[in-house]
């Protein structure tokens, strides 16, 4: 991987990193080299920018549990329901 910046109509060549990245000014991210993809970190974080297809089945795992915990809710609601109109009043 190889970096340039434009300087005085001139592209010079960007260093890499000893972990083989390269800091990006313009992106204001981090260029890591992962199997065939270029992936883009956060130098605040550290943390890798999740491609489209990562973000994607992410939002599909968290939108299986929240209709889990809302199916549990309602199953819950029920139960009290059913507890309270067991109880005698007094």
């Amino acid at each position: 991987m190889q970096g340039f910046r434009l300087s005085d109509r001139f592209y010079t060549p960007l260093p890499l990193a000893a972990d083989g990245t390269l800091l990006s000014d313009e992106l204001g991210l981090i260029l890591r080299p992962e199997n065939e993809m270029l992936r883009l970190v956060d130098p605040a974080t550290g943390q890798s920018i999740p491609t489209i297809n990562e973000a994607l089945a992410q939002a599909q795992v968290e939108a299986r549990r929240a209709d889990q915990a809302e199916a549990e809710l309602a199953r819950l609601r029920a139960e009290l329901a059913l507890l309270r109109s067991q109880t005698p009043k007094e």
